[in-house]
Parts: C-alpha cells; structure tokens; sequence
C-alpha cells in the first residue's frame, strides 16, 4: 500500500520527547495527534488491559494482526509483553499513518504499518475522519450516532473519576460539535484474507478489531483456509446487542470459545469487547 507520503522519524534520545512527542505514564515516548485521546487509549490498553481479558494471552513469538491500529498505542504493548512478536499493524486514516509508522520504528521491531482499511473483500470506500476523534473514524460513520456515544463515554468517564456534577448540555454540545468536525478520503481496503496472504502468514495468535462498524465484515473477509489459522480474537463491537449476538454466534460456529463483555467506559454506548479463544 502507498505510504501517503508519510516517513517515520527517527526517536529522541531515550526519555526525550520531540515537539511532537508524548510521555506516557509508564515513560514510553510516543509520536501522537491529540493530548486527550493518546491518555483515552493509554488508559484503555495499558492500564485497563482491555483486550487482554477472559483467557486472551500472547505466546512467546505472538504473531499479532491489529486491526484499527490508530497511532499503534496496541502495537505497542504488545511489543512490551512479548519482545519478539511480529506485528502487522492496519490503520486507513491518512492523518495516522506516519504516526503509526514513526511509533512502529521506534518501539515495535517486529511490527509493520498497512495503509489501509479492512472490508470483505479488497477495494476503496470513502472514510469519514474525524481529527478530533479520531478513533470514533470509520467506513460506516454516522454523525448522529456517533455524538450520541461521545456523549456516553464522556458522562461515564466524569461518572467514573467522581463527578458529582454533570456537565451542562451548552457546554457538552460545544465539545462535541468540536470533535466530531469531519473530514472525507477515498481509501483503499482490504480483506483479512488478503492481508494473510500478503504477509505470509501461517498463523495468527491474536486478531484484534476495532474498526468502528467494519467488525462484521472483517470477518466475513476470512476463508475458511485463513479461519483455521487464527487462534484468538479480540474485537470491539458497535452495533448494539443484536449485532453483539451475531458476531458471537459467527465466532462460536468457527469453533471459538466466546465472551461478550460491556466495561465501564462502554456501558450503555451500544460497544462491547468480544473475545473468543479456540475450543480445542
């Protein structure tokens, strides 16, 4: 896939940031776009270890595809807990690429940037981008919706730090017109298959998706040759319970051992972590 002509740039010294740069709370230093979400994903993947949950593991030699990889703040732990992973890292958005490439040079020596989205089969949609929020972007984005959750998961988080207060509407409605500012791009995608393929694959312990409404057709994208190869998967699904329960059953008809689960930050956004883990 065409880089956008985007180039990684080489790491500060160690504990060092550049201009452009985050310190995470366990010192890493990581290329990033916006202060409040590299904190969201942080707390949601280091700290929460939220796909890591009900048996997920990563054998040593983890051969890893992360799917939605955003600025790789996944990829990255991964490289942590298992130093000689290969990890192939897919991220569509143009704004996040080269943010990706940077922090995969930098931290992941096993990991692999695809510019690119993930469909059932491989051709081009239209991607809405949202630079604000960028990880609420996706092929099947819809404003409407996608304000409603925002507003969910802002109310969870100020319920969970303690906040007695709400926040007033005037002031949530300003934030959210704000982050929900959108930007459009013909990208290209591809099926996991195809991926697979591309990659040379024999096997993938842990597939992860958070692809914001794609879920369902990353895994239709999957061959039946390609089903066998996969060992675990770890997705974040953002249909609603029907759709929950339709992933679900589609996994458990792979020969998976499944568990849906709604965490804290999710409850009542219509989102739900699926993890399933080969029966035999």
């Amino acid at each position: 896939m065409s880089p956008s002509g985007e180039t990684a740039t080489l790491a500060p010294p160690a504990g060092v940031a550049g201009p452009d740069d985050f310190v995470l709370p366990n010192g890493l230093v990581v290329a990033h776009q916006r202060a409040y979400e590299t904190n969201y994903l942080y707390d949601e993947i280091f700290a929460r270890n939220c796909y890591l949950q009900h048996g997920i593991t990563l054998p040593p030699g983890a051969v890893v595809l992360d799917i939605g990889a955003n600025i790789g703040m996944f990829s990255m732990f991964v490289a942590q807990r298992c130093p000689d992973a290969t990890i192939h890292a897919v991220e569509p958005a143009p704004a996040l690429i080269g943010v990706l490439r940077t922090n995969l040079a930098r931290h992941t020596p096993g990991g692999v940037a695809h510019h690119c989205g993930v469909s059932a089969q491989d051709g081009s949609m239209q991607f809405t981008y949202y630079p604000n929020s960028s990880v609420f972007s996706g092929f099947h984005a819809d404003t409407a919706i996608d304000r409603a959750v925002l507003r969910k998961v802002i109310e969870n988080a100020a319920e969970e730090s303690g906040e007695t207060e709400p926040v007033p509407d005037f002031l949530l409605d300003d934030l959210l017109e704000n982050r929900l500012h959108a930007e459009r791009h013909e990208i290209a995608t591809r099926s996991v298959s195809s991926l697979i393929a591309e990659c040379g694959l024999e096997r993938v312990d842990l597939l992860k998706i958070d692809a914001e409404r794609s879920e369902l057709a990353a895994l239709d994208g999957i061959t039946d040759e390609d089903w066998a190869k996969v060992r675990q998967v770890a997705l974040e699904s953002h249909g609603g319970t029907a759709e929950h329960s339709l992933l679900a059953e589609i996994l458990r008809r792979r020969g998976f051992d499944v568990v849906v689960d709604t965490y804290g930050p999710l409850r009542d956004t219509g989102f739900a972590n699926i993890f399933a883990r080969r029966a035999d």
